[in-house]
Parts: C-alpha cells; structure tokens; sequence
C-alpha cells in the first residue's frame, strides 16, 4: 500500500524523503506525557517569562525542542487517537500495540474523562496491559476529569515500583490539569493580581450563567481586563502544578538509574483560546493557538540526534521517531502518515482539518482552504510568528503547488475529514457547541 506522502510529493514535484540512519536505543524504555491544552507559549520551556514548568526544563535541558509542531485536530479524542497511530484517520495499529508486541511492559494511566466514555474505548486500550482511567466519580459538573496531576504521578510511581522484570517498558501518563475549569492548589496561585487568591477559574460556568443561548465560548465583554489575567494566572498555575509532578516522575527515574535508559516524550493535544478576541477554549478552528503544541524528545546522552529546527513538525512524527529509535519493526510502517524526525525531507509541511477547513503549513506560512462539499471552495495565505501563536494574512495569493497539495490532501483523507463532523457532534452533545 502506496503511503498518502508519496503522491502527496509528487504533485508537489519533490522527491521522496531521505532518511538518516537513526542511532539505535536498544531496549530502552518509553515514557510518554500529553498534557491537555498546554499551549508552549505558556511554558518557560519554550520562554515564557513565568516559570511555569522550571522542573521540566531542568529535566529536558539536553531535549530537542521544536518551537512549530502541529497536531492535526484541535479536539481531544481525534489529536491522541493520531499521535498513538501515526495517521490521521487513526486506522492503523496503534504504539502500545507495536510496543507490546516487540516485548514491552505496557501502562497507560489517564486524566480524560471523554477516552472513557468514547464508543470504542477498546482501541484505546489496545496494547496496553495497565490500563488506569478515573471513574465516573471522578467528574466535574462538566463531565470533565477531577483527577489532578497528584494522582496521575502517584499511580506513576506505584506502577513503576511494583514492576518485577526486567523487559523495558512503556509508559503513558495523561494529565488533564491545564484543562478548564483553572483550579489550581492554591500553593499555585501566587501570580493572581488583586485581594483574592480564591478567583473563580471555572469560566465556562460564568459564561453559560443566566440561561444564555449563544456559543459560551465567544460571549463578548463577559471579563474584564483584570479577570483575563486572573484567568490566565490559574490556567499558568495549572501548568505550573502538573510541573511539579511530572518532575516526580522524572526524580524517580533518575533515582532508579533508569534516566539515561528511557526515551522521554513529552505533547499536548491542542492548544487554548485565552481571551484573545474575546474568545476562550478550543475545538472552535484551526487558529496557531489551537493547533500549535509543544512537541519535545529526550534521548539518552549516548544517542546522537539531528538539532532541532523550527522546520514544521507533527504529532503524528511521534510514532515513526519512536520506532526508530529504538530500532522497532512496525509491521503498519506503510500506512503511517507522519515523518520521523530522523527524515530529510525538506521542506516539511504539516495538515490539519476541522470543520470544513483544512490547513497546509510549511515553516512560517499557512494556507487555509474552505471545503464545499470535497472540494477547496476559497483559499486564505497567512504568515505566523515564530515565537507567539499569532496569523497575519500575508499578501499574495496562495500559490499552485500548496493548493495542489491541500487538493490531494482532501481527496486522500475522506475518512479523516468525515471524522471531523464526528467529532462536532461529540461536542454539540457535551455542550460545547450549539
């Protein structure tokens, strides 16, 4: 089976992408952190001026940081369903199961209340022999996980410590806390201006007060200037709490002597509006401050890798990076769809799509095509920033090879693009959309 790059290249007239020959990690260990609506501009990782994740930088000092990776989907179930296949329909075995199959102990231990209740949780679970995801008793009144980064490192930990052999494992910890409602500890409040420290984060709630009808998450002058940036200071104060546990993790590693034996992987699904145009969550477009994520690698010292760039990069680089580095067979390695971050191809371009736009990116700039049906109806040329996740329309027209290349994007993904009216109608029942 022909993978959807190839023709993709073709019409874009380049030739097929080289590929460097990946040092081998042999039998080393896998730990993956997603971490729900973490935008990187908000990481001091990546230069925010707070220090919001001071033990993940100090872990991951020597990782290779990408400034512009994208995920495909700028909703939940869809972005983690890509980056475990390596595609974006998600139709192809996913990495716990080639993990598990080449002898790996396998975990998964999750905050997302939504990978419990979708239709086929099974797939979820495929490959994994710990499966731990909170129970109904764990939800908000928005139906959203109340299982905070405390718990997702504690069950970590226990995991690890009850572990008796000696096959290498993979581990996949979920966290959730950045997520709105913002309620972080209050030990994780301190950058609140005003008396209070007990601001309410819970701004879907004031948003949907009064039995307003409109879409909540665009409801205009509901804020002022000096609640956004209390809600922004919790949301910071989330990042800055689930920080602190991750760090737990990575001390425990250390502790075991098993740092410079585990490959460390560290995402977001999607992004977050903060206020911007007065407009809050995601799941509402394609916009840089939903679709850019924070997309980070740490190998062993021994590994040599490429430096990092701020070429385009996807979640869906995951998967293939991974079984290249620790020098896995993967049976599917046809059907994946993302690139390993050991490829030359350049230049590297990235999709996404979401209702009824598709995106093209490359580097710095970004086409936007309108679909009427299956076919792109009007286009739209944006240039990004390289440090913020800001759009400013860029003059001149899209040109012909970017729109060959959004055309055969959109013939090739029919299963994709219909999942994502599956995923609005998930929305439009849990509230989010009307």
């Amino acid at each position: 089976m022909i993978r959807f790059l190839f023709p993709l290249m073709v019409c874009l007239g380049m030739a097929a992408p080289g590929h460097t020959k990946p040092p081998i990690c042999r039998d080393c260990n896998l730990l993956l952190i997603s971490i729900d609506t973490l935008r990187p501009d908000h990481m001091s990782l990546y230069g925010y001026t707070r220090k919001t994740t001071p033990n993940i930088d100090r872990h991951l000092k020597d990782a290779l940081v990408y400034p512009n990776a994208t995920t495909p989907s700028p909703c939940t179930i869809p972005a983690i369903k890509q980056f475990l296949s390596g595609r974006f329909d998600t139709q192809a075995p996913r990495l716990a199961e080639i993990l598990n199959n080449s002898g790996y102990e396998t975990a998964a231990i999750i905050s997302q209340a939504l990978l419990r209740t979708a239709k086929e949780e099974k797939r979820h679970i495929a490959g994994f022999k710990h499966w731990d995801i909170q129970k109904p008793h764990e939800e908000n009144q928005h139906l959203m996980s109340t299982r905070n980064a405390k718990s997702i490192a504690d069950a970590a930990l226990a995991w690890l410590s009850k572990r008796q052999t000696n096959k290498p494992f993979f581990l996949w910890t979920h966290f959730f806390d950045p997520h709105d409602p913002y309620d972080p500890p209050l030990a994780y409040r301190h950058w609140l201006k005003g008396p209070s420290l007990y601001s309410d984060g819970d701004r879907r709630r004031i948003a949907q007060k009064d039995g307003y009808e409109g879409q909540w998450q665009r409801r205009q002058n509901l804020f002022t200037p000096l609640e956004k940036e209390n809600l922004i200071a919790l949301y910071d104060g989330e990042i800055a709490f689930t920080d602190t546990h991750v760090g737990k993790i990575f001390d425990d590693l250390r502790r075991r002597k098993l740092w410079e034996k585990t490959v460390v992987v560290l995402v977001s699904d999607h992004g977050e509006w903060l206020g911007e145009k007065d407009t809050w969550d995601h799941c509402l477009a394609l916009h840089e401050r939903e679709v850019r994520v924070p997309l980070v690698f740490r190998f062993p010292k021994n590994i040599q890798t490429p430096k990092p760039s701020d070429k385009a990069m996807s979640t869906l680089d995951i998967l293939p990076s991974i079984t290249d580095v620790l020098g896995l067979s993967d049976p599917a390695a046809n059907l994946r769809e993302g690139l390993s971050l050991f490829s030359t191809q350049h230049p590297r371009t990235t999709f996404s799509a979401f209702r009824k736009k598709v995106t093209h990116k490359q580097k710095l700039t970004k086409a936007y095509c309108t679909l009427q049906g299956t076919q792109c109806a009007s286009w739209k040329h944006v240039r990004l920033n390289k440090a913020k996740p800001l759009e400013q329309d860029a003059v001149g027209a899209v040109d012909s090879n970017t729109k060959k290349a959004l055309k055969a994007f959109v013939a090739a993904q029919h299963v994709f693009l219909k999942t994502t009216d599956e995923t609005l109608e998930t929305l439009k029942a849990l509230g989010y959309t009307r």
